[in-house]
């Protein structure tokens, strides 16, 4: 499975910022909810995936096309359907959070974006089970990034944890 982010920055909202046409340290953290079959009482139940990165520089107006990937084994093993009901993308910029908008967010949050906190907390917390799973391109394998034809240029931070 692969998610495709087309990211076109702005100008750099940090009036100290070297240059405004240049955001530095750009952290992006993609959280998707599955449907999974109900649990025994019959209730909703949601498989959470989380993934960040973090690109060095980024400039603005300039497109930066990118991708996050998951095992096949992995969709097949939790019956993932085709797409996430729900989802949301974060951007820090400098350890600056951005404010959400429409084009980071699942149909749902479009008009309810005053509920998107509340799913943020619980994709951070119950995602923990699947850590590492969703993985940012420049960790998945090589054979998967070459079939995506993702641009392997993005300077990307690539740190141990």
């Amino acid at each position: 499975m692969s998610v495709t982010l087309e990211l076109l920055p702005n100008l750099n909202p940090d009036p100290t910022a070297k240059s405004r046409e240049f955001l530095e340290n750009v952290e992006i953290i993609l959280h998707m909810a599955f449907e999974a079959p109900p649990g025994p009482d019959g209730a909703p139940k949601f498989e959470f995936y989380q993934s960040r990165c973090t690109i060095s520089i980024m400039k603005a107006r300039q497109p930066v096309i990118m991708a996050f990937f998951m095992p096949g084994h992995i969709v097949e093993r939790d019956k993932l359907p085709r797409e996430p009901k729900f989802w949301a993308v974060e951007f820090n910029v400098n350890n600056v959070p951005q404010e959400p908008s429409k084009s980071t967010v699942s149909r749902y949050y479009k008009s309810n974006l005053e509920q998107l906190p509340s799913f943020l907390q619980k994709s951070a917390t119950d995602s923990r089970a699947n850590d590492g799973l969703l993985m940012p391109q420049y960790i998945a394998p090589a054979e998967i990034a070459v079939q995506a034809r993702v641009d392997t240029t993005i300077p990307f931070l690539r740190e141990a944890k």
